[in-house]
Order: structure tokens, then sequence, then C-alpha cells
């Protein structure tokens, strides 16, 4: 650590406050290390975060798919609920029609 100071100091071509500075961080750098673990301390030392528990990363990617699934499924329903109705109403038109055309056809042959 002495040595890294000094060939800071030694590299260094500012002015002798700049040079204290990067010392000061330097050695608070060596004493404090940035904490790279950037989820929440509670998250971070869970039991639930061993292979498969809710918090890892392979339950949380299942929790998904879940959902996903659900969100599938009612998705599919829905568009089965409405393509039934648009289905039926078709139906339900294309019987009066054909109704229609029949009690046309009768009227016309018995005006011969």
């Amino acid at each position: 650590m002495v040595t890294d100071t000094i060939s800071i100091l030694k590299q260094s071509h500012q002015r002798s406050w700049s040079k204290v500075k990067a010392i000061i961080k330097e050695l608070e750098f060596h004493i404090f290390p940035p904490n790279l673990d950037f989820r929440a301390a509670d998250e971070a030392n869970s039991d639930e975060d061993r292979v498969g528990g809710i918090n890892s990363a392979s339950g949380k990617m299942k929790d998904a798919a879940q959902k996903s699934f659900k969100t599938s499924k009612n998705t599919v329903e829905e568009t089965a609920k409405s393509a039934a109705e648009v289905v039926g109403g078709t139906m339900h038109k294309t019987a009066g029609k054909v109704k229609e055309d029949l009690s046309d056809k009768d009227e016309s042959e018995a005006e011969l």
C-alpha cells in the first residue's frame, strides 16, 4: 500500500493539495472497498437465495414463467369467447338470410 502511494506521488504532477486528496481517496478505497453487491441487505443474506429458492435466479425465472403462462391462458380464453360470439352472430344472420331466401322462393313459385 505504501509503494502504491509513493508511485502515485511520483506520477502525479498536480499541486500538493490535489496530491493529498488523491492519496486520501486511494487509502479510503483500500480501507473501505466499494460494495459491488447492489441487492438489498435482507435479500442478500436470506436463506432463500440458495439454488431453487424464492429469491434465487431460477426461482425468479420460474415465477416469471408462471405469470406469463397465466397471462397467455387468460388471453387465449378471452379470444376464444369473442370468436365464439362472432361466429354465433354470423350463424344467426346466415340462418335468417337462408330463411328469407327460401320464403321468397316459395312466394315466387306460388305467384306463377
